[in-house]
């Protein structure tokens, strides 16, 4: 396609119809502010310059431009005075060098190329050599030797793929579908609930088969998935969307084309009213994948995927994103190092949908396709997240009322307005009463028997430092154990002497788990049937996080809350060449997680924050004592 320079009318005719077959002689004539009738005279005078080597006919009241010679044609255009500046681009001399190569049914000599693009040889072979390599994705081959000429091999579908996917800004950037086909398109759309972004989307598919058909190429063979669309409620509605737009173009859609249009509604984003789809048929295969998925989280990480509301949605997106991973049709998330970064949890829970989803289609998940079921998977935990406020809080105070009305104001800085504060002092308060508030902040040393949240702080205290002791406390409330003064991370609150462990590099990663759990287990931490259990389930699948990382867990019977060890090797454990365990995150889960699974999500977040730093990973992996790892994080002064 050529970017043909304003010059006279006669040119801007020609590349008003090159640009956008299917247009009538009135938009012609608006656009250029003359009569259809000087129109019409115009194009009779360009027939008589095109000699016959191309011919502009019009077929109910549209103008169709077609090419019989393209090799002297493109001579005419250059006798008409139009020029082109195109070239100085790769990207378009690429796209050029496959809008000819795809349009010829004989082999195209690369000298002839060249000269038509105003490029030397060496040029020209640097551009094809590049776009030789492009081609390979879309398992398409440019044949031929440079002094012989050049033809394209592939199948059409491939080469309608490429364009869509690689081409289709220098190609068809002002290739222009008539408005009054766009707006029957986009009405027919709209009336079904098809969003802008579908519309769009469908239109680009739309130019593509309707620039093919014009120059003769049409889809002769469709592979089984393809023919499978033709029983869907999708295709019915496509196969009506084009009966309507035949009545206003000078083109019959033959079925496969139809079939192919398919493709841009089956494969888009899921719309904002994604209930207003109705002529969207879910399959069967969506449904059973995505309890596979909910399944395989739970057993991987004992993560219970509730999606509510959002059920709908995800499944929408679901059945849109396999439609695309078995049709090879790419999406970009612009946004995937934020996603990973703000929900690593999340993208964890995508990446093990992802080696499902592989297993079951035999194709590669794009990393950006992983980046929106993370966004999914963030929605999911967020909305189930343990949403009570903490309304009740005990002040304790050893020093005067004065000090507690001080710290009672600051607090409500801080907490909800709906939350109601009492103060006390030391001498005031029992097991009996202070169980019954939601959060207890004192100044005081508690000896009481209480299972309520304690936060030990200063008469005058850090309100931001407070701050995150309060979300911590929301992920804590069943944790029997305060939480340490000045110190946020939860992985450090649930550890203590007692479950750290310096592991030995001259037994195995199993022996040295075996001796973690033996220790456990003589502490009362975890049940008697706990190793055999974690035996069984590293047998079936190894729990090697990620290169240096370890997470092994099972449910643990002994106890309601979760228990955590950590291991540590000063040097690296091999578990195989490409895993060189460093750290070891036991994990006992209870059998009802309850309000515990946001905890353990609080967990994984902090431990995936650790793998994503090898400098943390090194400092931590050398430490020799639990005492030595609170000082490493209190020097570190942030989470791990």
């Amino acid at each position: 396609m050529n970017i043909i320079n304003e010059e006279n009318r006669l040119c801007k005719i020609l590349r008003i119809i090159e640009q956008s077959n299917l247009t009538s002689s009135q938009s012609i004539a608006d656009k250029l502010g003359v009569s259809t009738k000087t129109v019409k005279n115009e194009i009779k005078e360009l027939n008589r310059l095109l000699k016959g080597y191309a011919l502009i006919d019009i077929k109910q009241g549209k103008y169709v431009l077609y090419v019989i010679d393209q090799q002297n044609f493109d001579i005419v255009r250059q006798d008409l005075g139009i020029q082109d500046d195109f070239f100085n681009s790769q990207q378009n001399r690429m796209s050029n060098i496959l809008y000819k190569l795809m349009n010829s049914d004989v082999p195209y000599l690369t000298d002839d190329l060249a000269e038509e693009m105003n490029i030397g040889k060496t040029t020209f072979i640097g551009d094809l050599k590049k776009l030789r390599n492009k081609m390979e994705k879309y398992s398409l081959r440019i044949v031929g030797k440079t002094n012989t000429g050049l033809f394209l091999e592939g199948n059409e579908v491939d080469i309608r793929m490429c364009l869509l996917q690689d081409m289709y800004g220098p190609i068809y950037k002002e290739f222009k579908i008539d408005e009054d086909i766009i707006e029957s398109i986009s009405k027919i759309c709209r009336e079904n609930a098809l969003g802008s972004g579908a519309i769009d989307n469908f239109i680009k598919f739309f130019t593509v088969m309707i620039d093919r058909l014009l120059n003769n190429h049409t889809i002769k063979y469709l592979d089984d998935k393809y023919i499978e669309l033709k029983s869907t409620k999708t295709f019915e509605f496509v196969d009506k969307l084009l009966d309507e737009v035949e009545k206003i173009i000078p083109v019959k859609v033959p079925v496969n084309e139809r079939i192919f249009m398919v493709l841009p509604i089956i494969s888009m984003r899921t719309p904002i009213n994604s209930q207003g789809i109705k002529e969207i048929e879910v399959s069967d295969e969506t449904i059973d994948l995505v309890q596979e998925i909910i399944t395989l989280i739970k057993s991987q990480m004992n993560i219970t995927i509730m999606p509510g509301d959002f059920f709908d949605e995800f499944v929408y997106h679901m059945f849109f994103m396999i439609n695309r991973v078995k049709f090879g049709i790419k999406i970009k998330n612009p946004i995937l190092e934020d996603i990973k970064e703000k929900y690593s949890v999340a993208f964890k829970m995508a990446e093990l949908s992802k080696c499902i989803i592989e297993d079951k289609l035999k194709n590669k998940v794009s990393k950006d396709e992983v980046g929106y079921m993370a966004m999914y998977f963030g929605v999911f935990i967020s909305d189930n997240s343990y949403k009570n406020k903490i309304y009740r809080v005990a002040i304790i105070c050893g020093s005067g009322v004065l000090t507690a009305r001080i710290i009672s104001s600051q607090l409500k800085k801080i907490l909800s307005p709906e939350s109601e504060i009492d103060i006390y002092s030391s001498m005031e308060v029992n097991d009996e009463l202070l169980n019954k508030y939601d959060l207890i902040c004192s100044t005081y040393k508690l000896t009481c028997d209480i299972n309520t949240p304690i936060i030990y702080m200063k008469e005058i205290f850090d309100e931001h430092q407070f701050r995150k002791q309060i979300e911590q406390v929301k992920y804590t409330q069943k944790l029997e154990v305060p939480l340490l003064q000045g110190i946020d991370s939860i992985l450090l609150n649930l550890l203590d002497e007692e479950k750290f462990f310096v592991l030995d590099n001259n037994l195995s990663y199993k022996e040295n788990i075996n001796l973690m759990v033996d220790a456990l287990r003589n502490n009362g931490y975890v049940d008697d049937g706990f190793k055999e259990r974690l035996k069984k389930r590293e047998d079936n699948s190894t729990m090697v996080f990620d290169k240096y990382i370890a997470i092994p867990h099972v449910v643990n019977y002994e106890s309601d809350n979760i228990v955590l060890a950590l291991g540590v090797f000063d040097d690296t454990l091999a578990i195989d060449k490409d895993r060189n365990v460093k750290l070891v995150f036991l994990l006992g889960i209870p059998e009802e997680l309850g309000e515990n699974e946001i905890l353990l999500i609080k967990i994984y977040n902090e431990i995936i924050s650790i793998a994503k730093d090898k400098n943390k990973i090194k400092e931590i992996s050398r430490l020799k004592k639990y005492k030595d790892l609170v000082l490493y994080k209190i020097k570190e002064d942030s989470t791990f």
